[in-house]
């Protein structure tokens, strides 16, 4: 069983290593500030180029980040500036798609980091400053009617 494990993790090693497009990716992981386990880590959990990421939102990334902080041996943590740089790719990644342009690794630089960080922040503001609130007169438990309880006398 040991030497299985270790067979498929080294043909699962070697396939990347030829496959430019997760070599890629691997290296931009690296400029985001994400060590080489952590990378790993990443790519065995399905992770190994930019079209893998389409679709997946910051809850998946949770999840993802949860996985390999206690699947890494010893327990490795993500510095807080690559996380937020990792959740920029993923928003950058899903926003480059739906727009139908290129997600190579290679687009992503520094310029596009911090201009999709700007524009991940104005989206949030924009879902916080939409949600509608109903008046307090019409919580449950106030002292108004409903419609229907008013009108029949």
């Amino acid at each position: 069983m040991m030497i299985s494990c270790q067979l498929r993790r080294r043909s699962f090693l070697s396939r990347m290593a030829v496959n430019p497009k997760v070599a890629a990716f691997t290296a931009l992981l690296h400029r985001l500030g994400i060590d080489q386990a952590v990378s790993q880590a990443i790519n065995a959990n399905g992770f190994t180029t930019t079209n893998d990421l389409i679709g997946v939102d910051d809850k998946d990334i949770d999840n993802l980040l949860k996985i390999i902080s206690t699947s890494t041996t010893p327990h490795t943590l993500v510095p807080y500036i690559a996380q937020k740089r990792l959740y920029t790719l993923f928003y950058w990644v899903n926003c480059r798609h739906h727009l139908e342009e290129s997600i190579s690794a290679a687009d992503f630089t520094p310029a596009a980091l911090n201009a999709f960080t700007q524009l991940q922040q104005l989206d949030k503001q924009d879902e916080e400053s939409s949600q509608v609130k109903a008046p307090a007169e019409f919580k449950t438990g106030s002292k108004w009617k409903a419609f229907k309880e008013g009108s029949i006398a």
